[in-house]
């Protein structure tokens, strides 16, 4: 492995780096996700786009002058291949002199407690996993190895099970705590860097599953788009991805603008809206308004709940209720959109 020893930091010569090295340390430096002396954590599985990440930031972070911790979650789904992973990724960091964390956790437990799927259930444990780690070492932020094909997969399973714009935006390079570096580069060049830096990295058996709805996107949909359809369905849905997400970035300024001039009131108990206000707004707008209330008032809205909030907002409509999720209701009176808990946080129905 390349640049793994401390002693040799001679090497660390910007210009004769990999191209997908500078990419990563450019990318760095523009997205201002973690600064000197600060530390990173990486989510490191022992796939290959992990394992590429985690030697990209290692050197990043070596030209950078920041530090790089690794986490690495055992969902207990595949005890035949966990020992392994665990094997590559601890000594990997051992050559790199990175501080290495590890944590066993019953996925399917989870899913069972929480009535989720096996890889919803996978996604939240280990955000929470590389959160608690982020937290002990007093990191900045995440760094996940989701790739340029990722993206194209999550657009395509996004508008399968139906999603709006925000949706449609895909995953960000950076979204709160986590950072995406490879989010833009392509997979097959992931396998090349990895080849040519003489990386040893894992294969997941399960990401030929075909159960998993996922799994497939990638080995069928996708395959079948591009050869029957369009040759660069991929290229496209990831191009669609970064306009969109580039228009979120207005839309998110308009919402908040809007909701500064529309919300009277605001507390943990209720949000409420001057009505004639809300009703200048566009319908967009509206949409997003009514979203993001639901959000802070501790709801997910469905599609469904948000037209209903909507259909309120008319004049005819005064007196009119919505009952959303956890117990939340969106009461209309003649001047005034109020959304609170008459009951309380709980699966409450009924009228009130």
């Amino acid at each position: 492995m390349i640049f793994s020893d401390k002693k040799n930091k001679e090497l660390y010569n910007y210009a004769a780096m990999h191209p997908l090295e500078k990419r990563v340390c450019h990318l760095v430096a523009e997205s201002g996700v973690v600064r000197p002396r600060e530390t990173l954590v990486v989510g490191v599985s022992g796939g290959p786009d992990s394992m590429a990440l985690l030697h990209l930031l290692h050197i990043a972070g070596e030209t950078r002058h920041f530090s790089v911790v690794a986490a690495h979650l055992d969902h207990g789904l595949r005890p035949d291949e966990a020992d392994h992973e665990k094997k590559l990724v601890e000594e990997a960091c051992n050559a790199l002199h990175i501080a290495f964390y590890y944590r066993l956790v019953d996925t399917r437990a989870h899913a069972r407690k929480h009535k989720r799927s096996i890889e919803d259930a996978a996604r939240i444990l280990r955000l929470d996993f590389l959160r608690q780690i982020k937290k002990n070492v007093k990191g900045r932020a995440i760094a996940l190895g989701h790739t340029g094909d990722d993206q194209a997969e999550e657009v395509l399973l996004r508008l399968i099970r139906g999603s709006g714009r925000k949706g449609l935006a895909g995953m960000l390079v950076v979204s709160h705590d986590l950072f995406r570096p490879l989010l833009h580069t392509r997979k097959n060049e992931i396998l090349a860097y990895l080849t040519e830096r003489a990386i040893p990295y894992a294969v997941d058996s399960t990401n030929n599953d075909r159960r998993f709805l996922r799994n497939r996107v990638r080995l069928d949909l996708l395959p079948f788009l591009a050869q029957h359809f369009n040759p660069s369905i991929s290229d496209g849905l990831r191009a669609t991805a970064r306009i969109l997400a580039d228009e979120e970035v207005l839309l998110n300024e308009l919402t908040e603008a809007a909701w500064n001039i529309t919300v009277m009131e605001e507390t943990a108990q209720h949000i409420v809206f001057q009505l004639q206000q809300v009703r200048a707004t566009p319908r967009a707008i509206k949409r997003r308004l009514m979203e993001r209330a639901c959000w802070l008032m501790g709801s997910r809205p469905s599609s469904r709940q948000i037209e209903s909030l909507l259909t309120i907002l008319a004049p005819a409509a005064q007196g009119s209720r919505v009952h959303l999720a956890h117990g939340l209701r969106a009461e209309r009176s003649q001047e005034t959109l109020v959304f609170f808990h008459p009951m309380g946080r709980g699966p409450f129905r009924g009228d009130r």
